[in-house]
């Protein structure tokens, strides 16, 4: 993902302009509203890269044979503790068994 350098500049000559009146120097200013805008557009590319591989992740889960899904899936049940990136991956797991059982299904 780019991030148009135009549109940052725009965004924090925005909020410049709306808090210009706070006895804040121009250039104090004008480097918080750049450090901020520039600040968000990382946290979005950040965002976005991150949803983009969980994607290609859960696509690649679903690739798989149902048996070695549910292998994995009771090796994760015998856990003693999963913590949140336990559940959510046991949870995609048995997404992709569901789909990969469905699959096998009418392949037959």
């Amino acid at each position: 993902m780019t991030i148009n350098l135009s549109t940052l500049m725009s965004e924090a000559w925005k909020i410049v302009r709306r808090f210009r009146g706070n006895g804040e120097p121009l250039w104090g200013l004008l480097s918080r509203a750049l450090k901020s805008v520039w600040w968000r557009a990382k946290r979005d590319a950040a965002i976005a890269a991150a949803e983009a591989e969980s994607k290609a992740r859960d696509l690649a889960e679903r690739a798989r044979p149902a048996a070695v899904i549910f292998a994995d899936i009771l090796s994760l049940e015998n856990k003693s503790r999963l913590g949140v990136d336990g559940i959510y991956r046991l949870s995609t797991l048995r997404a992709a068994y569901r789909t990969a059982l469905a699959n096998e299904r009418n392949a037959a």
